[in-house]
């Protein structure tokens, strides 16, 4: 197949390879000095940010997964512990338990 359709080809028109993708992300992670990560990690950080402004089923369709694919495998918690024991605490305080706050 010639180029037509695919996002990443090569300067021949064919398709870049799952891996020919990883190792670009590789080297190009290197050469900015940040830690190496694999397209996956890339696919759930961007996921799990996209959850936050956008609903799960538009997130899931944006990457092309079935909405539980997505929950299950491309999503994961990015809130900072503060924000956890904000909330926790915000919930205290209308219950009447204990305090959270370290």
């Amino acid at each position: 197949m010639d180029g037509d359709g695919w996002v990443f080809v090569n300067k021949d028109g064919k398709r870049h390879t799952g891996h020919d993708i990883s190792c670009a992300v590789d080297r190009r992670a290197k050469e900015s000095g940040l830690k190496k990560c694999s397209t996956h990690e890339i696919r759930r950080t961007v996921s799990s940010y996209l959850n936050t402004v956008l609903d799960r089923r538009t997130v899931a369709n944006l990457l092309g997964h079935l909405p539980e694919t997505n929950e299950k495998y491309y999503d994961y918690d990015i809130s900072s512990t503060q924000d956890k024991l904000s909330a926790l605490s915000k919930l205290a305080k209308s219950q009447n338990v204990t305090d959270f706050e370290a």
